[in-house]
């Protein structure tokens, strides 16, 4: 069952002992340090227009959460555009991402969909400069 804890974290979230959190990279990085422990995954939200999670972020919520990591791509209207897998080799397209060069080939999950590469900000922002 999924609930969502709009003021974020707080006493009233803690109580409800999370298996699997979700939200901006941000926040995820300034509660990966308070030593929370999840049961599940954290789901790193990324937002269109700016970075994927990059791979010092995604160590310091392996290591924070305990957990594995999984991105999330979203458009700034909250909608899903693309989500990563447990092979975590791109993201899957759901919607748009049309502007982007996608990965085609079948990902190691089985899933035939077109991912979106999502390397570090630097790979990002090289591509979209060239």
């Amino acid at each position: 069952m999924a609930r969502v804890f709009r003021r974020g974290w707080d006493d009233r979230t803690a109580r409800y002992k999370p298996a699997c959190i979700a939200g901006p990279i941000d926040e995820l990085l300034r509660l990966a340090s308070q030593g929370l422990r999840l049961e599940h995954s954290v789901i790193a939200f990324t937002y269109e227009g700016e970075g994927g999670l990059s791979n010092e972020d995604r160590e310091a919520l392996w290591n924070g959460f305990g957990v594995p990591v999984f991105e999330q791509y979203l458009d700034r209207q909250n909608r899903l555009l693309a989500t990563e897998c447990d092979a975590h080799s791109g993201l899957h397209v759901v919607a748009g991402c049309s502007d982007y060069a996608l990965d085609t080939e079948v990902c190691g999950c089985g899933n035939r969909s077109p991912r979106l590469s999502r390397g570090s900000r630097v790979e990002e922002l090289v591509e979209l400069l060239a």
